[in-house]
């Protein structure tokens, strides 16, 4: 074998893609592609680690695919909460209640 290929790390098996897949959920599907780029940077910026599944496709597609925006899943009940607040207009633009 060359010295090259020595130093390769081993592509992931299928037990480690599932355990990656497994660990990550759906907390919104959006039609729009910059809606779920919205959302998706609204999460980022209150600390979540974020996944869209199917932007590309949906950019290419706009009405016809929808996107899925992931997050981890012990941070889905608050990255549900925090899309709710957003969609319901309560934070301000710096994040705070607006009165």
């Amino acid at each position: 074998m060359s010295e090259a290929l020595e130093n390769v790390e081993p592509l992931k098996d299928d037990k480690d893609l599932l355990d990656d897949a497994d660990r990550m959920v759906t907390v919104g599907r959006f039609m729009d592609p910059t809606e779920a780029q919205l959302a998706r940077t609204a999460l980022e910026g209150g600390g979540f680690e974020v996944y869209l599944q199917g932007a590309n496709a949906s950019s290419l597609y706009p009405g016809t695919l929808s996107t899925r925006l992931l997050v981890k899943k012990e941070d889905k009940a608050a990255a549900e909460e925090m899309l709710q607040t957003l969609e319901s207009g309560a934070m301000g633009p710096e994040g705070d209640d607006a009165e």
